[in-house]
């Protein structure tokens, strides 16, 4: 994150408290439980599409279809879940609930996470967000096990952003390990929701396709804002700076090296997905991830195959 943006997230509102001007508590407590829900997914929406125009339209058009099969009602829920964490914890947003220091917001929202009840008040905040995602899981009888998998996210995301902090370039193997800690925990709760047996240790591959994807459909916005997904080991060989992708991220569309990567990337990305479709795993599971492998395909990794493809032929 660059200082500009992080200047902005510190100075403003977070988007649930502006939410909370417009919806005061005595308005809130005559609305449902599923009133309450939609209009913090609705907001978050809107304020992602003003913040990052374009980048998450995707992501957020995939979990609106799939939330529309009855095997998986919890996947909406869930993605905004875990974008809220995240962009709190990587300080592209403020804190909520004006609080001031990120270490301590962290320990409260985890004992909210592990020591959470259903039965909390009707408001408009992320924790009442998190306890209509474990309410609609809890017909499984894994609700420890879901409220884990949350608290293991918010490990992963926070080691990451300290980590990210030193504003180095990561090797290839490093990038993967990042991207399975904080995509595992999400997927683990994609399955827990479809009612599988199944967890990611039984299909990997599954936490690596859709970050590895995105990172490359948001390659140039992360340069851009000073986040590096390109492995040093491309890095040192393509002839650029780090300042110079920061101040020029268009440039990778001109460097063959960068393009050779991006060419590798969707080449490992179908072997991963070829990889996944080989795997042995239950019908619930099955039909949830080879859906919405579909769909990455089909928004994500097409796209970034036919600019290939322009690059090679020009």
């Amino acid at each position: 994150m660059t200082a500009e943006n992080k200047d902005k997230a510190t100075s403003a509102k977070h988007w649930i408290d502006e939410l909370k001007l417009h919806y005061p508590k005595g308005r809130v407590e005559t609305m449902s439980g599923h009133e309450i829900e939609n209009l913090i997914i609705r907001s978050q929406n809107e304020f992602l599409f003003q913040r990052v125009p374009g980048k998450y339209k995707k992501i957020t058009a995939i979990v609106k279809s799939l939330s529309k099969l009855k095997i998986i009602p919890s996947i909406e829920t869930s993605y905004h879940v875990f974008r809220a964490l995240d962009d709190i914890i990587d300080e592209d947003v403020p804190l909520p609930e004006n609080s001031s220091d990120h270490d301590v917001w962290l320990t409260q929202i985890k004992d909210s996470v592990l020591f959470g009840s259903n039965q909390i008040p009707k408001r408009i905040s992320i924790e009442y967000l998190m306890e209509r995602m474990f309410l609609k899981l809890r017909n499984q009888d894994i609700d420890s096990e879901a409220r884990q998998e949350v608290v293991n996210f918010i490990n992963a995301a926070a080691l990451e952003r300290k980590v990210r902090q030193t504003e180095r370039v990561f090797s290839k193997e490093e990038l993967s390990v990042m991207y399975h800690n904080t995509t595992a925990p999400a997927s683990n709760i994609a399955l827990i929701g479809v009612g599988s047996k199944n967890r990611i240790e039984d299909v990997p591959e599954f936490a690596q396709i859709p970050p590895r994807a995105f990172s490359l459909v948001a390659l140039e916005h992360d340069l851009g804002q000073g986040i590096f997904n390109i492995p040093s080991e491309i890095l040192n060989h393509c002839g650029l700076s780090l300042e110079e992708l920061v101040a020029n991220p268009n440039v990778t569309n001109q460097n063959s090296a960068i393009q050779g990567w991006i060419k590798t990337e969707v080449d490992d990305l179908d072997s991963s997905i070829d990889n996944l479709n080989s795997r042995r795993l239950d019908l619930r599971a099955k039909l949830f991830i080879n859906t919405y492998i579909y769909a990455i395909e089909k928004i994500d990794i097409d796209p970034i195959r036919k600019k290939i493809s322009k690059f090679s032929n020009p």
